[in-house]
């Protein structure tokens, strides 16, 4: 274990899903790669493919399937009544019919009982509670989503709430440790767990981290408050979920919108080149 010292720290850790192809947990790019490599070969062979989980995750892993691999058969399964319980009113109905129509077997309000969590399925069966099989070559795990902060629970049992998330005071700090900043999934707002979302948490410690570095005396700096995104108000209102790289379901402040151009924006590289000009670093 390494000790080092710090003046002020960001947690921004995020979370993790139970499948690491949804979300990274290699510790250098070449075991991604190779995870990915594996995955991409298991799903090349596949017949039959089943994803957990009818999210903004599973019905965008759905929708690449769908483009990626035309020839396989894709089965969404999901413990709640409708696709995208999260999202704004109109994108349930609109992913549904979109999917459905191309193919993709739904079943919902039932879960996947076998496997277990994260694994694949053996014998090529997927079982549901209710006692369905499903022929099945692989699973795609968008569910079981854990927050990383486990490490803070360790130090700081107090600040961390029963589903892992911190506790967050009005200026986008730990409570009780005000050198110690929190953005993204990690804090425990009322807020939609997207992208543009933890942007917005960023700009604001950004804004509090050199408001501080350049003060004599940081103790007597008076940081602004960040503004809460409440789901359905203001920011709160923006998403953006693909259905493949040729449509996709977009919610803005003026209204909810479907059109092959919200896929464009952020299917074709999923925002990466984005986020690399954002830290400074050359389009992949």
């Amino acid at each position: 274990m390494t000790s080092l010292p710090f003046d002020f720290c960001v947690i921004a850790t995020g979370s993790l899903y139970a499948d690491p192809l949804i979300k990274a947990t290699a510790a250098t790019e070449a075991e991604r790669a190779a995870e990915i490599a594996v995955a991409h070969a298991r799903h090349a062979r596949a017949r039959t493919v089943v994803i957990v989980g009818g999210g903004a995750v599973g019905v965008e892993t759905a929708g690449e399937f769908l483009d990626a691999l035309p020839g396989v058969k894709v089965v969404l399964v999901d413990s709640g009544p409708a696709l995208l319980p999260q999202a704004p009113s109109r994108f349930s109905g609109w992913a549904t019919q979109f999917l459905t129509k191309r193919g993709v077997e739904l079943i919902l309000g039932d879960r996947v009982a076998s496997p277990g969590l994260g694994e694949q399925p053996l014998g090529g069966v997927v079982t549901t509670a209710s006692g369905r099989t499903i022929p099945a070559d692989a699973v795609v795990w968008a569910t079981g989503v854990k927050v990383a902060t486990e490490f803070v629970s360790a130090s700081w049992p107090d600040t961390v709430e029963p589903d892992g998330r911190v506790r967050t005071d009005p200026f986008l700090r730990v409570e009780g440790h005000p050198s110690v900043f929190v953005v993204g999934d990690a804090t425990n707002l009322p807020e939609s767990r997207m992208a543009v979302i933890a942007g917005l948490h960023v700009k604001a410690v950004v804004a509090s981290l050199t408001a501080l570095s350049r003060a004599r005396r940081p103790e007597h700096v008076r940081l602004k408050p960040y503004k809460v995104q409440r789901p359905g108000e203001g920011m709160g209102k923006l998403m953006l979920v693909t259905l493949g790289r040729r449509a996709g379901l977009s919610s803005l402040p003026f209204g909810q919108f479907r059109a092959r151009v919200f896929a464009r924006i952020k299917g074709e590289d999923m925002l990466v080149d984005r986020v690399r000009k954002d830290i400074g670093l050359d389009p992949a």
